[in-house]
């Protein structure tokens, strides 16, 4: 099916996700309403619109990676400012680095050019619960030369995987329950920091970016510079996993139509 076909028919999907369920517009609502983008709209129904577009542009995001075992070196530019992402060419090679990004835009994308680019990376996913989309969803990742971890690996997986090259993580959810105390949009939340601690531990440089659709209808990758933390200073991890956060804040703000944390953010503190 072409891609275009498929957005019509995403479209269709995420409008009827939106209306069919009471939790994802009650999550959507409260997310918003932390960020000031949220708070500018000029009442209920444009917070529903918001709301609706992103459930509709997420639809797009699972029809693209869908569609990936369909993009080749011939076509990836229709879909891809390839330019942008040339700033990360030299982490193709030793000792790599780890990517931290957010649920803004398509991170799956991101992953895929950063693995055609040379770059060896695996990343850290929470599979979905039911076993059939968890398995299609990882088929997806592998066949695009991507190694993939879950969320709960252990410290020997993440070293070997970050011995054999470089480390992708989104950072905006603590899945482990184990994560830093910290101030996201204001609220006191959980955030994970030990892709931080990985990072400083192994002398790697953590490098902060989304990838982001633009009015031309390509994902543009937005970096910025990499962060290196100091062995010596035992609160460097927390450090760059606030930069991080403080990041994770400002693209959020530029780009809420593409915020697609369909969970509370962060994890209440206890």
């Amino acid at each position: 099916m072409p891609l275009k076909v498929s957005y019509f028919f995403a479209d269709l999907a995420g409008e009827i996700w939106y209306l069919a369920s009471p939790r994802l517009r009650a999550v959507l609502a409260y997310n918003l309403s932390l960020t000031a983008a949220g708070r500018n709209l000029s009442g209920r129904a444009s917070a529903r619109r918001l709301a609706r577009r992103i459930s509709r542009n997420f639809g797009r995001v699972v029809a693209e990676f869908l569609y990936s075992p369909r993009v080749t070196p011939g076509n990836i530019g229709d879909l891809v400012d390839l330019e942008s992402f040339e700033v990360l060419r030299q982490y193709a090679t030793s000792p790599g680095a780890v990517f931290a990004t957010a649920h803004v835009g398509s991170w799956e994308f991101a992953a895929i050019i950063l693995s055609a680019m040379g770059i060896k990376l695996t990343v850290i996913v929470y599979d979905d619960p039911d076993p059939r989309v968890a398995r299609l969803f990882r088929q997806r990742r592998e066949t695009r030369g991507i190694s993939v971890i879950p969320v709960k690996a252990t410290s020997r997986e993440l070293l070997t995987a970050v011995r054999e090259g470089s480390l992708g993580v989104v950072a905006d959810r603590d899945f482990s329950g184990r994560g830093m105390a910290a101030v996201v949009f204001g609220r006191p939340v959980r955030m994970p920091f030990a892709y931080a601690g990985l990072a400083v531990a192994r002398g790697m440089p953590v490098v902060f970016g989304v990838c982001v659709k633009e009015p031309d209808g390509k994902y543009h990758l937005k970096v910025d510079e990499p962060m290196r933390g100091d062995r010596e200073d035992p609160e460097s991890a927390r450090k760059i996993a606030r930069a991080c956060i403080s990041r994770i804040e400002y693209y959020v703000e530029k780009y809420p139509e593409q915020w697609y944390l369909f969970e509370k953010i962060g994890g209440e503190l206890h």
